[in-house]
């Protein structure tokens, strides 16, 4: 009987301790998104908190964290050409399905814009992408999937689902195994990859 008043204890605290996590996750997401919403507006396309980086062949640019980024802070967004129908050139492209039609932002003009140089890692991406409106247009905008230290390479996963000609080198180690901390899963249940989410 003492143990299971124990567990009973226990249980009821680390539930307790979870729901004001949530809470404070979830005032952060709306204050991040509020931030990213902002830097659309004013067209702030390359930052001064992120650098641009020669990695080398066959990778090219990059783009390194200038400060520290914790779980779900906001990077920058997705800068290009708005479209409603798909663009010749789609190497840098993002399409956006939304509300049964799709539209696109086209970055293939090198206009200075740091989201577009974003790097691939489907394997532990250290950002992610979300779907955000900002006056009515859904726009991309890139926050932390995880901490980012100064210095640090800043990379998404572009799709879970492609097959990617630089990911097949991957598929023969296919015993890599990560251990993801509850943050991490935290912030992948209130951040998921492309959730649409509806103006405030």
């Amino acid at each position: 009987m003492y143990r299971l008043c124990i567990l009973v204890t226990a249980s009821f605290t680390i539930w307790n301790k979870d729901e004001c996590m949530a809470l404070t996750v979830a005032e952060h997401t709306r204050q991040q998104i509020k931030e990213a919403r902002a830097a659309i507006r004013r067209s702030d396309m390359s930052p001064s908190y992120l650098r641009i980086t020669l990695l080398g062949l066959p990778i090219g640019r990059g783009i390194i964290a200038g400060k520290d980024f914790g779980p779900g802070d906001y990077i920058t967004y997705y800068h290009g050409k708005y479209c409603v129908e798909k663009p010749i050139i789609d190497e840098y492209t993002f399409e956006l399905p939304c509300d049964g039609r799709t539209f696109w932002i086209d970055g293939s003009q090198d206009d200075g814009s740091y989201g577009r140089l974003l790097n691939d890692e489907w394997r532990f991406p250290n950002a992610m992408a979300r779907l955000i409106f900002v006056d009515g247009r859904p726009h991309i905008a890139y926050f932390a999937h995880r901490f980012i230290k100064t210095g640090q390479e800043i990379r998404f996963n572009y799709n879970y689902n492609s097959d990617f000609p630089w990911r097949q080198a991957s598929k023969v180690q296919t015993n890599l195994c990560f251990q993801r901390t509850w943050l991490d899963l935290l912030q992948t249940t209130f951040l998921p990859v492309c959730k649409m989410d509806k103006e405030l």
